[in-house]
């Protein structure tokens, strides 16, 4: 009967293979992707999210919670009246509107009237200013909407 010489593995085959593995479950934990609304307050560090991690327009009244924003963090809250022009098809004009206070800084969340058809809104805010740009996106006809009062919540 014929033996048959058992080799064992060398210390560098052992740690190439425990190397692979390693490599290949990094790339699983790297191609993992989270569920929606998967990530909870518990799962987040404090001071993590930061304004500059978030979209322009991302928060709004309609996604916060109730009470989750307080007296202590309402800087200011107020109406603006925009007073209204015509706007051409496929163009933009803008209208600025004095907002004594507001810093460029600050998160500020504007709950506009109701909007004529046709026209999409754009708020941008900087020191003591919001302007508010109107887009037609028709192709066709100019748009005139009337003077408009928006409710404005700054919070520092």
């Amino acid at each position: 009967m014929g033996f048959i010489k058992r080799v064992r593995p060398s210390p560098s085959l052992v740690i190439s293979v425990i190397a692979l593995f390693v490599a290949m479950s990094g790339l699983a934990v790297a191609s993992f992707r989270l569920k929606p609304n998967s990530v909870k307050t518990k799962n987040v560090r404090n001071g993590a999210i930061t304004q500059e991690k978030i979209a322009d327009g991302a928060v709004n009244s309609s996604k916060l919670a109730a009470g989750s924003v307080t007296a202590g963090k309402v800087a200011m809250s107020f109406t603006v009246t925009f007073n209204g022009s015509s706007v051409s098809a496929n163009s933009c004009s803008t209208e600025n509107a004095s907002a004594p206070g507001v810093l460029a800084t600050d998160n500020v969340i504007v709950s506009p009237p109701q909007i004529p058809a046709g026209l999409a809104p754009e708020w941008y805010a900087s020191d003591d200013h919001l302007q508010v740009g109107w887009c037609n996106v028709t192709t066709s006809l100019a748009i005139l909407h009337g003077s408009t009062t928006w409710r404005v919540l700054v919070i520092r």
